[in-house]
């Protein structure tokens, strides 16, 4: 069960980002607690291992930026479809067996006007991606890798994870420019001029996305 939960947060962490929005970010924040349990929606493939997870304590959040000042904007996705091989004795046995698709479509700020930008601007600017494609490697000591293939590109990003009292803790950063995100983010923050624009007059969408999870583990 905790296969399902790694990923659910773990991509959601990914196209991330990406998520570069056109309202108000504090109110957003507020409507994505309010709808957690619909964020963490998914179906997953996998066999039981010795660690379960705890639906209730789980919280997901990938938190993108605009404008010169760096106003934060929180989201995640609705799907997310998860293959794990083998059973799941460890964190690390988990992590590294899992596979995960994610379609683009089901984006969720809080906000149907964002997902509809994100959703149709921003990944539909990009080559082949109505699904996010990913599966990690190297995982060890704390650390590994996720590979990601969007916008026609496979690419590694880091992530570091780490349990305590129970607790498992997972942070991530990505760089939309590792898979060309460039053209996306200027589509999208053209749609989003007045949103994105700070009070320097300056209009900016930043490519680094932040990531942060965390969840009970019942042993």
């Amino acid at each position: 069960m905790i296969d399902r939960f790694i990923i659910n947060l773990l991509m959601l962490f990914l196209t991330v980002s990406i998520f570069k929005s056109c309202v108000d970010a504090n109110h957003d924040k507020k409507t994505l607690e309010q709808n957690k349990d619909v964020v963490n929606e998914s179906v997953l493939t996998a066999k039981k291992g010795r660690l379960t997870y705890v639906h209730a304590n789980t919280l997901f959040e990938w938190t993108a930026f605009k404008t010169t000042n760096k106003v934060a904007v929180s989201g995640s996705f609705n799907e997310i479809f998860v293959e794990n091989d083998g059973s799941a004795n460890t964190v690390e046995d988990i992590i590294s067996s899992t596979k995960f698709a994610i379609p683009t479509s089901s984006v969720y700020s809080g906000n149907q006007s964002r997902d509809y930008l994100i959703s149709n601007i921003f990944f539909g600017s990009m080559i082949d991606t109505d699904t996010i494609y990913g599966k990690f490697v190297d995982v060890i000591g704390g650390k590994g890798l996720i590979a990601i293939k969007m916008n026609g590109i496979e690419s590694k990003t880091q992530f570091t994870y780490a349990v305590h009292n129970d607790t498992l803790k997972i942070t991530s950063s990505i760089l939309l420019d590792n898979w060309k995100g460039e053209k996306s983010i200027s589509a999208l923050n053209d749609k989003c001029i007045s949103h994105h624009t700070g009070s320097d007059g300056v209009t900016k969408t930043w490519s680094d996305v932040s990531i942060k999870i965390s969840t009970y583990l019942k042993p």
